[in-house]
């Protein structure tokens, strides 16, 4: 039986999307993860002035609030992330069992839902201030997006959808392990052409929780009113169809299979490979904290109580 903790397709959507900057960051080469996170602050204000078409006023008050939320983030849970790949890097080195990366996907979730609850309330009075223009215009770079996912997703048969997934699959799966040979790529293609597919039910989802958050910016939300939405959508808690809820689990458990059978098919050089760029990604991080970092006790996943910190979030035990 698979005892993976439940996760819903918007948790996993928003990770996708509001971690394009985190995975930036930890892609980086060494000689670049400094300036990626010290200028993240930056980087998130330029994407979302190219969304929301800001003022000068709102544009300072956007950047003064990411200064404060990177600062914050360094002294009190980039030290979590930093332990977390320490346990990722454990687990590679150990080899991996379905209920390890169990506890890795919750740790994860758990690190995810953190930073989103703490930048929040940074992105909503601006969010508020938003004028009927630069309302119009997110709507528009909304369509445009939707536009082109329909084009990248909906427009090719069922067979030629799960044909070139299998194939963005395998891509990712050797941008870390290198090249697989002939048996491991049949085995990743295979696996990922079961997995359901979620597109045009994706797309639908996407579609309904855009306008309803364009009508409540129309409508003059307060900042409670956006930041329930917000809280609601990028975690994950605002209902969702059953029939997608239950695609999405099986999507889940579908990667969750993969990702063991890959590991459990490894070569010791493609293990070593996949190590060393989690331990270099871990001590380019550890590079970052502050000398003077506040130490949080290191917690299971399952339990988050007693951290110190104004912005607790879980260490996982390695």
């Amino acid at each position: 039986m698979n005892n993976a903790p439940k996760r819903t397709p918007r948790s996993i959507q928003r990770f996708l999307q509001l971690g394009a900057v985190l995975l930036f960051i930890l892609t980086s080469g060494c000689g670049t993860v400094r300036m990626a996170y010290d200028n993240s602050d930056w980087i998130l204000v330029r994407y979302a002035d190219s969304y929301l078409d800001l003022d000068n006023e709102q544009r300072q008050l956007l950047r003064t609030g990411m200064r404060q939320r990177l600062a914050d983030h360094r002294q009190y849970e980039l030290r979590h992330l930093v332990d977390y790949l320490d346990a990722v890097a454990v687990a590679i080195r150990d080899g991996l069992t379905a209920a390890r990366l169990n506890e890795l996907m919750e740790c994860g979730q758990a690190l995810y839902e953190t930073t989103v609850v703490n930048t929040i309330p940074v992105v909503t009075p601006v969010l508020v201030s938003l004028r009927p223009g630069q309302i119009n215009h997110l709507a528009d770079r909304m369509d445009e997006e939707n536009r082109e996912y329909r084009e990248k997703y909906l427009q090719d048969s069922l067979e030629e959808r799960l044909a070139g997934r299998a194939d963005r699959v395998v891509d990712a799966v050797e941008s870390w392990t290198g090249n697989l040979d002939a048996g491991q790529r049949q085995l990743v293609a295979h696996l990922s052409r079961g997995w359901p597919d979620v597109s045009g039910d994706w797309y639908a989802y996407r579609v309904d929780r855009q306008q309803k958050f364009l009508s409540l910016l129309r409508q003059r939300a307060t900042l409670d009113d956006v930041d329930r939405f917000l809280t609601e959508w990028w975690l994950g808690r605002a209902p969702l169809d059953p029939t997608l809820d239950a695609k999405t689990q099986r999507l889940v458990d579908g990667v969750q299979t993969m990702v063991l059978a890959v590991d459990q098919g490894m070569t010791r050089e493609q293990r070593r490979r996949v190590l060393k760029r989690v331990e270099g990604l871990r001590d380019d991080l550890a590079a970052l904290l502050p000398k003077k970092a506040p130490r949080t006790a290191r917690l299971s996943p399952h339990g988050l109580a007693g951290l110190e910190a104004p912005y607790p979030g879980p260490a996982c035990a390695g």
